[in-house]
């Protein structure tokens, strides 16, 4: 009898040792499923945020690019249309990356803050001077920083 209940014993403290490991292993699994799951959210928000601010930095280059085409010749000059397709062709990258950044994120701090260095950009081109040109520039820089500030904390 002594030997059954040995075995019973030793039976029953390994089920209850291996429901143990299978417990905390599936913990410690969703734990790193959690976590890697995080870290590539944490990437993919770090390539769009900085892609898009690229992408507005350069619509912002292009709109500068036509604004010079046109004060130096006329908006019929072959220059000036360059300018305004290569502007265009940037205009629908930036907006690419504003549909980007509003897919990775639900902060609606960080989309309106996106949102509004891209409208920034709207209409540079028709600056009537150097120095609005330039003033205009550093607006859609500072709202870019502000921007990329904004995101910043969803990938530390």
């Amino acid at each position: 009898m002594q030997s059954v209940l040995t075995s019973l014993i030793a039976v029953m403290g390994t089920l209850f040792g291996a429901s143990l490991t299978y417990i905390f292993q599936s913990r410690a699994s969703r734990r790193a499923e959690r976590f890697a799951r995080d870290e590539r959210l944490r990437q993919e928000r770090l390539t769009v945020y900085s892609s898009y601010a690229g992408a507005v930095f350069d619509l912002r280059r292009k709109n500068a690019d036509q604004w010079a085409a046109r004060v130096e010749g006329s908006s019929d000059s072959l220059a000036y249309k360059e300018a305004r397709a290569a502007k265009t062709t940037s205009r629908v990258a930036a907006y690419e990356g504003l549909a980007r950044v509003m897919l990775v994120t639900d902060d609606e701090q960080v989309i309106d803050l996106a949102r509004a260095a891209l409208e920034l950009t709207r209409g540079l081109y028709k600056a009537e001077s150097a120095e609005e040109l330039d003033l205009r520039q550093k607006g859609i820089r500072q709202a870019l920083q502000t921007f990329v500030e904004a995101a910043a904390a969803h990938v530390r």
